[in-house]
């Protein structure tokens, strides 16, 4: 039974260290992801750019090709495919929203603080919180390594 209440005791204070570092972490939390948020909106314009030059590159090559005398199937299919390719490329990009995924990083943080500030001993809400919050850290890393070369 002591080992029970020593064991209920150390749980109790990883909860409350747990509820001090969340909550510590909110300020620089939301500073670091709206931060985040603008440099990796500078970068995606630029990978814009470049994808832009790149699917005009390649639209050009699949007409040049289609247009030459004795162009083969095989050499047109790969033109075209190409050009299909840089405009997959180029849509992905421009769809995609860094501000809003930092955003959504920042609230996930915001309502991990809240689950552990709530909890009453039931980890269900303070484990889906954390799953979201590895969930959104995976699409930031995600769209930090995405190319910036031209493709």
């Amino acid at each position: 039974m002591p080992f029970w209440l020593v064991g209920e005791g150390l749980d109790y204070q990883r909860l409350e260290e747990l509820r001090i570092a969340t909550q510590a972490a909110c300020e620089p939390i939301h500073i670091v992801t709206d931060a985040l948020g603008l440099v990796l909106e500078d970068q995606r314009g630029i990978r814009l750019s470049g994808l832009d030059e790149g699917l005009n590159d390649n639209i050009q090559a699949a007409n040049r090709t289609r247009t030459s005398r004795g162009v083969t199937d095989q050499s047109l299919g790969t033109a075209i495919d190409n050009a299909q390719a840089a405009a997959l490329a180029f849509e992905a990009e421009r769809v995609a929203n860094p501000r809003a995924t930092m955003r959504a990083l920042s609230d996930t943080h915001d309502a991990l603080v809240v689950a552990v500030r709530n909890n009453d001993g039931e980890f269900g809400a303070l484990v889906t919180n954390l799953q979201t919050l590895a969930t959104q850290a995976q699409a930031l890393a995600t769209a930090a390594a995405s190319p910036t070369k031209k493709s």
